[in-house]
């Protein structure tokens, strides 16, 4: 259940950001709902933390630049440094709102030592190899000023 809630995460905020706070008189709102995201990195359930990964960088776009460093990027960094490959090949592969969002520079401040730190780990090859192919997209927008 708390994943099929995860899954769909970000279509709640979305949605929930298109009306104004008149029409929801004090109930949720997109910032009450990405506040939530930082405990669901830390789910014990490795299946929430996977889904979480795949939906927490759309939620970028709807979130001021700030409130994405402040909100996201502490869980977007626990997830890049699960146990679980899966996790962390589901957030590497969804990036790219994120890096919309926060610009290209930021991001890779933000998370270069992690890929490093995943890009030099022999045991996990299918990620090393994951890291490679998304990063080399966008290799000239991350790296480019390192």
């Amino acid at each position: 259940m708390k994943t099929a809630a995860v899954v769909n995460l970000s279509k709640v905020v979305k949605h929930v950001h298109h009306f104004t706070h008149e029409d929801f008189d004090g109930q949720v709102t997109a910032l009450q709902l990405a506040k939530r995201v930082y405990p669901l990195a830390e789910d014990e359930n490795e299946t929430v933390r996977g889904a979480l990964a795949m939906v927490v960088t759309d939620m970028a776009p709807i979130l001021q630049k700030d409130d994405c460093i402040s909100l996201l990027m502490p869980a977007i960094l626990i997830l890049f440094k699960d146990i679980s490959a899966e996790v962390r090949l589901n957030i590497i592969s969804s990036l790219d709102p994120l890096n919309k969002t926060i610009g290209a520079e930021l991001l890779s401040q933000s998370l270069y030592p992690s890929i490093v730190d995943l890009a030099n780990d022999g045991k996990w090859r299918y990620v090393r190899f994951s890291c490679y192919d998304v990063f080399h997209f966008h290799r000239y927008q991350l790296f480019t000023n390192m």
